[in-house]
């Protein structure tokens, strides 16, 4: 009973607040009814492009002026809006002449059943917010001057059961989610989009009921396709050879200008092949006619790759410079590649060894440099034919892959280095290329004054041979010592390249970030310094991989997280020392693993749990040790008692 007198009491109060004129939040009172602002809002817009002269029929208050509730026909439940009628008859009693766009707003009349305005000046397009009207089942917006395309966002308006967009101006094709709705498309009452610029291919539900439309401006081209004389091209191929042809100097030829147009278009330039729209050979080689003759300059852009259905492309004897693009390698499909008598310069790009399908290489008489890569030999060529294989007079280094060795013919190797692959020359010794860009990383982040000492040549530049004290063994870097060269930034993953030092001493600089994982690559170190630094994160568990490790220096960071138990592995380690860090867990038993340890420091971390046992089978060796200033929890191992040290042992049981 009390709740029944409860809920009378708050109707009566709900009852005399909307006769009081109180409406809800987001609402405005007219007329002593409520209506949801929002609503309001956007028929405002419709009203202020509205042209219509006032009908006092619509005039309620006979202002002179259509209040919000006074254009066209409208009906309203519950302060929402849920039909809209601006459309003009015989009577013209809900003409409304609305000109400007359709707003996007319109996405917030969520309500509406009918909006129909039709036989009004709308322009612009049809917004996609009208896909928010899922309510909607009658959408009249036929007679307008409506441009664009039907966004595909109709689809969402699954309850509409009259759709009119006939006699606009609507472009494009008709979206293929338009056969999501339970439309009679067969029924002209139900369904109208004649009398538009709507193209083919049209969806299939509605192909054989669109009425007339103006195809006048239609492409018949797919997306990413354009229309050219009546066929499709490409357009990202079209936009390649744009570039060669902004780069020809070549004096029209008539026989190319196919329009007589005097200028070369996109299709004119050299002797092409398409198929499908794509290209499948490009000329522009000299001859003794001249007839495909292009006088190309510049490079061979990057975007050349986009040609994937090239089986020739042939670019001799022109004015090219630059390098041959690694994108060239994308161009799976060719047979025929000649690039020769140009001025390119660079290295041969080792993604040639993905053109698999070659039959035909010409490089010759260029100035192309470095070595040959070993990709190469990937190709079906018959090297031995000088039909098949051009590649002299050039300035490539030996050596040269197996492959080719015997058929590079004369090449100008005045600029080479007489070094192995993968090693460069620096006066008169050959250095590992890989192991020396990782020096040139730890150099360019070195604010180091330069040390005379080590500046070799006096130049006041240390070179890559000048950095710290090193050792070198057969080219390969196997000692590299540089505490204290105020060295920055972070320990490059790059070091990992270094696999053949024994020796890496890094310390006392001002390296930040993590220790990369990387570092478990140099199986070969017995020597890692890493002290007094701002290194931050977890110790790698891959530092386990060191077990050559004799010292192992890692105090005075910031490093976290636990000890790994990898380290157990390192059953080499004479000293271990990663005192003043910021450690936790426990100390875990696989440090008994360690028997060579004569120098064991953990203090100053925040170590947690007991001591391990088999810390004694160290003890019993010989080793020191130094566990102080943890939270390590008694009791512990008699043979370290007396030397733990002060320990925070309040959250130990």
């Amino acid at each position: 009973m009390k709740k029944l007198i409860k809920s009378f009491i708050i109707c009566v109060i709900l009852s005399l607040s909307w006769v009081w004129g109180q409406c809800n939040e987001g609402h405005t009172e007219i007329d002593g009814d409520c209506y949801y602002q929002s609503d309001l809002d956007v028929l405002q817009i419709f009203i202020d492009n509205s042209d219509s002269t006032i009908n006092m029929d619509m005039d309620i208050d006979s202002s002179g002026v259509i209040e919000p509730l006074e254009l066209g026909d409208q009906k309203w439940v519950d302060g929402r809006i849920t039909e809209f009628w601006c459309y003009w008859d015989d009577n013209g009693w809900n003409r409304c002449e609305i000109s400007g766009e359709i707003p996007p707003e319109i996405g917030e009349l969520t309500n509406l059943t009918y909006l129909v305005l039709g036989l009004n000046k709308l322009t612009g397009s049809i917004p996609s917010e009208i896909g928010e009207l899922t309510n909607l089942t009658f959408l009249g917006l036929g007679v307008n001057k409506l441009t664009g395309s039907i966004p595909p966002e109709i689809s969402n308006l699954t309850n509409l059961t009259h759709l009119y967009l006939g006699s606009n101006q609507l472009t494009g094709e008709i979206p293929e989610g338009i056969c999501d709705l339970t439309l009679n498309f067969a029924d002209d009452y139900d369904f109208n989009l004649s009398e538009n610029q709507l193209c083919s291919p049209y969806p299939p539900c509605v192909e054989d009921y669109i009425g007339e439309q103006d195809t006048t401006n239609c492409s018949p081209c797919d997306e990413g396709f354009t229309k050219i004389d009546g066929d499709c091209y490409y357009q990202s191929e079209l936009d390649v050879l744009q570039i060669f042809i902004d780069n020809s100097s070549e004096t029209i030829n008539w026989d190319l200008d196919t329009d007589s147009s005097g200028v070369i278009e996109p299709l004119e330039l050299g002797d092409q092949k398409w198929e499908d729209g794509k290209m499948t050979e490009f000329w522009c080689y000299w001859n003794d006619n001249g007839w495909n003759r292009c006088e190309i300059s510049g490079e061979i852009p990057p975007d050349i790759g986009n040609l994937t259905n090239l089986t020739y492309l042939i670019l001799g004897y022109n004015q090219l410079t630059g390098s041959i693009p690694p994108g060239l390698g994308n161009l799976i499909s060719l047979t025929v590649l000649w690039l020769d008598h140009n001025q390119l310069t660079g290295s041969i790009p080792s993604e040639i060894g993905n053109l698999t399908n070659l039959s035909s290489l010409y490089l010759s008489s260029n100035q192309l440099e470095g070595e040959i890569p070993e990709s190469i030999c990937e190709l079906n060529l018959d090297w031995d034919s000088s039909h098949k294989l051009k590649i002299t007079n050039n300035q490539l280094c030996p050596s040269y892959p197996s492959c080719i060795e015997a058929y590079v013919g004369e090449q100008d190797d005045t600029n080479c280095s007489f070094c192995g692959k993968g090693y460069t020359d620096i006066d008169g010794e050959c250095y590992y290329r890989s192991d020396l860009d990782v020096l040139k990383i730890f150099i360019d982040n070195s604010s180091k004054t330069i040390d005379w000492y080590l500046d070799t040549d006096s130049s006041g530049v240390i070179e890559p041979l000048e950095l710290g004290y090193q050792r070198w063994e057969e080219g390969r870097l196997t000692y590299l010592q540089c505490e204290d060269n105020d060295l920055s930034d972070v320990i490059p993953p790059e070091i990992s390249n270094l696999t053949n030092l024994t020796f890496l001493g890094l310390g006392w600089n001002q390296f930040t970030g993590t220790i990369p994982p990387e570092i478990g690559y140099l199986i070969n170190l017995t020597h890692l310094d890493l002290l007094a630094n701002e290194l931050t994160g977890t110790i790698p568990p891959e530092i386990g991989n060191l077990t050559n490790l004799t010292h192992l220096y890692l105090w005075s960071n910031r490093l976290t997280g636990t000890i790994p138990p990898e380290i157990g592995n390192l059953t080499n380690l004479t000293h271990l020392d990663l005192l003043s860090n910021q450690l936790v867990g426990t100390i875990h038993p696989e440090i008994g693993n360690l028997k060579n340890l004569i120098y064991l420091t953990l203090g100053y971390n925040e170590l947690t749990g007991d001591i391990p046992e088999s810390i004694c089978q160290l003890v019993d060796n010989g080793c020191w040790v130094h566990l102080t200033d943890n939270q390590l929890c008694p009791p512990y191992p008699s043979c370290v008692e007396d030397y733990v040290g002060e320990q925070d042992t309040p959250n130990c049981d």
